[in-house]
């Protein structure tokens, strides 16, 4: 049986989840401020924070992989629908209150655009997002999709090359993207991004069962294929998430005692991706129309937005999960054992 992941872990994972929602609330309100609200001020420009998402798709891959291959498909399932939707909802709904009370970034939502974007799927109806942090959900979603795809069918007995196919199809998506609809491609495990996810599965298949050649192939791979897209500076930064992911994911110790906020952080960066982006645009030009220099705005919008995180954490998320884990059938749990992993 494939052994859980140690709480340690989970617990570094758990801190590298909040750093990475950080650098992503730092890109927004600083380089991609001034292009949402022009003549916005910015202390300082984080064009690195972009790559926090880059970081976010790697944990999913070993945390998705984690969860289907220890619970089955039918928990991953019930669990993916009760960690994800209650508090995407709520971000939906108070976004969207937000942007129609105050229009500084343009019409609120239609809605049209307000129903599809509750289902999660609005961007595979090409229907625009409320919230520009969503894109990349549409990405979680279709790697969902063939992880289920995969487990309910004897597929996933190929599981070991998993990686490999992805991080292939990551360098060869700007040759052959064209040639695959969207969203298909999604679900299939090739886009721009599905070597970040590929590098979180060869992870985990390497803690539980081995690494074999190819799974430290593809970790090296990830990188330099991240380069292939943007150059020198993606392969440095994702090189350094790559080996943060290689600690994260290592046992040991838990987090350093001074880095023990970010295990706080983690625990609410779902929904402060979710919340953070337009609204804190909104919060932050009414702050600077208000007379407040650059700095003072965006660490008074930063605590703004980690607050109402904290209230949708709290007050929603946590609640909603105990609650729906009680009414919700069980659609089956199981361990799957070590052979249902091999690598084929």
């Amino acid at each position: 049986m494939i052994p859980p992941p140690p709480q340690a872990r989970l617990a570094r994972l758990d801190g590298l989840r909040g750093l990475a929602a950080l650098a992503v609330v730092l890109f927004h309100y600083t380089a991609q401020f001034p292009n949402f609200v022009p003549g916005g001020l910015v202390p300082f420009t984080f064009d690195a924070g972009a790559y926090g998402v880059h970081l976010f798709f790697m944990i999913s891959g070993f945390v998705i992989l984690m969860s289907i291959a220890q619970r089955g498909t039918g928990h991953f399932a019930r669990s993916r629908f009760i960690r994800l939707y209650p508090v995407f909802w709520a971000a939906v709904l108070l976004t969207s209150l937000v942007l129609t009370i105050n229009p500084l970034l343009g019409p609120g939502p239609t809605p049209l655009q307000l129903l599809a974007n509750l289902t999660m799927f609005e961007q595979y109806a090409h229907i625009e997002p409320i919230d520009g942090a969503y894109w990349s959900l549409s990405y979680e979603l279709g790697f969902y999709i063939m992880m289920f795809a995969l487990f309910a069918s004897p597929l996933h007995r190929w599981i070991g090359w998993l990686p490999t196919w992805m991080t292939l199809g990551a360098a060869a998506f700007p040759i052959i993207g064209w040639a695959i609809p969207h969203p298909l491609h999604l679900m299939i495990g090739i886009s721009s991004y599905s070597h970040l996810f590929a590098a979180g599965l060869a992870l985990y298949l390497g803690r539980t069962e081995g690494f074999s050649a190819r799974h430290v192939a593809v970790l090296v791979l990830v990188p330099l294929v991240q380069g292939l897209h943007d150059g020198l500076t993606g392969a440095l930064i994702v090189a350094v998430a790559v080996l943060a992911m290689i600690w994260g994911t290592a046992p040991g110790r838990q987090l350093p005692r001074a880095a023990a906020w970010l295990t706080g952080l983690g625990a609410i960066s779902y929904a402060l991706y979710l919340i953070h982006q337009m609204i804190g645009y909104v919060v932050l030009a009414q702050l600077e129309a208000a007379g407040l220099g650059a700095w003072a705005a965006l660490l008074l919008t930063v605590a703004v937005a980690l607050a109402l995180a904290s209230v949708l954490t709290w007050a929603i998320e946590k609640p909603a999960a105990h609650w729906l884990g009680r009414v919700l059938p069980r659609l089956g749990e199981r361990t799957a054992p070590r052979g249902d992993l091999a690598d084929g």
